[in-house]
């Protein structure tokens, strides 16, 4: 729920201020925010002059300075620009191509694309291919123009790597993904980028380190993203980055600070704003629920997951939930619904290459075709288990010995794959801390 102490952010300020008919857009908060209502109308009359792009723009002396009003309208060009972009990335990779080399012939490109490539984060929740086919565009266009020197350029090189790690992350390539998210904040460190910049580059490289299982520099990169939003006024990136810490937490077993990581990121997150940190925070929060064995509460909490997901086309997010419903599933002897469900549920993250989630629905099948009795699909899915783990299965030696005692009796397989997915979901961890 919006509050008077979380204003708008920066962007939305300005989006409102630049409407093609200010006032005709109603926003909830603004209404009721005296604040954001100020600057809403400071901006909207040119008495306040929001230029962050032109901030980290290189000053040409010979260049006289833009009046305010001259200024506001190419703020508004560039995020036009940068709009447009993404959009055509939601098209297709074809019409993605001939959007980059037209606008990679404007002037102003560099400014578009350091816009464009943060406004394509969101790509990755809704299908994280695209995300990846941006930032690879994003860098040929600005890496064969005129301008690959400028500082807006320079940062836009290194903030698509930042981008290309989230959509590695969600496909199952964890280590590329820490790599290509580190060397952005690099790049972003020697360019000098903006606190928020650098922020969002700790944001997602912690991310990519927690799913390479690297829990200790993960935390520390959040941490480092959680203080500089906070230091920077970002109220809903705090919300993110708490998420982010909460999931760590979880992961290290430490489960009373996880549940107060993600109390406070859901105090801070919008769901009309951040459909995507809410959903994903909901989601880990049933998670943990689940592993206490609080099973109504954790169908419930999932259910909302899912709902907000769908609802803001957040794909990639929703199958992660699937597949925990799945779970859940198992968990309340459901088999028969587990294994229709989960025939579905592979075969739709196969063919969107969400290679970790098609990992997780094919265990669940399994486990559920083993309750059903129905060996041999059980068999051909133990081979594709073993052969295909991802690093977070494949580099654990307890969860390696796991998958090497699926060849037992029929009869003991049900058994073996639930030991299999509880381990992997924290289940152990939870028992010896409610033991303790």
């Amino acid at each position: 729920m919006p509050s008077a102490e979380r204003h708008l952010r920066e962007v939305d300020l300005l989006a409102l201020a630049l409407s093609p008919r200010p006032g005709a857009a109603r926003n909830a908060h603004a209404e009721g925010c005296p604040e954001c209502r100020r600057r809403i109308e400071g901006l909207a009359a040119g008495r306040e002059h929001l230029s962050d792009l032109e901030a980290i723009s290189e000053v040409r002396a010979a260049a006289p300075p833009l009046p305010v009003p001259a200024a506001l309208g190419r703020l508004r060009r560039t995020r036009e620009e940068a709009e447009a972009l993404v959009a055509a990335a939601d098209v297709d990779e074809e019409r993605l191509a001939l959007a980059f080399g037209e606008a990679a012939a404007r002037d102003g490109f560099p400014e578009v694309a350091l816009q464009a490539v943060q406004l394509a984060s969101r790509l990755a929740l809704r299908s994280p291919r695209k995300a990846v086919a941006f930032a690879a565009g994003l860098r040929d266009a600005v890496s064969s123009s005129k301008s690959r020197a400028d500082l807006p350029s320079r940062l836009a090189l290194a903030a698509a790597n930042v981008l290309e790690s989230q959509g590695l992350l969600y496909v199952g390539q964890a280590g590329e993904a820490s790599r290509r998210a580190l060397d952005g904040l690099a790049g972003l460190e020697l360019a000098g980028a903006p606190l928020l910049l650098l922020s969002q580059a700790h944001y997602y490289a912690g991310s990519a380190l927690w799913g390479e299982s690297r829990y200790a520099e993960a935390l520390r990169h959040l941490t480092e993203a959680r203080d500089g939003f906070a230091e920077d006024g970002q109220d809903a990136w705090v919300g993110r980055a708490e998420a982010a810490i909460g999931l760590v937490h979880f992961s290290e077993a430490r489960f009373l600070p996880a549940l107060h990581s993600f109390d406070a990121a859901l105090e801070r997150l919008d769901p009309a704003v951040d459909p995507g940190p809410v959903a994903s925070t909901q989601q880990n929060r049933a998670g943990i629920l689940m592993n206490l064995g609080r099973l109504a509460e954790a169908r419930a909490a999932f259910g909302a997951a899912l709902e907000l997901a769908l609802r803001a086309g957040l794909m990639a997010s929703a199958a992660t939930i699937r597949v925990n419903l799945l779970n859940l599933g198992l968990d309340e002897g459901a088999y028969e619904d587990v294994r229709a469900r989960g025939e579905k549920l592979v075969a739709h993250c196969v063919r969107e290459g969400l290679a970790v989630d098609a990992y997780y629905a094919r265990l669940a099948l399994a486990e559920a075709q083993a309750a059903l009795g129905n060996y041999g699909p059980v068999r051909d899915l133990v081979e594709f288990l073993r052969g295909e783990a991802p690093p977070e299965v494949r580099d654990d030696p307890d969860a390696t010995a796991l998958l090497g005692r699926l060849d037992a009796g029929d009869e003991e397989m049900q058994g073996r794959f639930r030991r299999l997915r509880h381990y992997l979901a924290g289940r152990d961890r939870a028992e010896a801390v409610r033991r303790a």
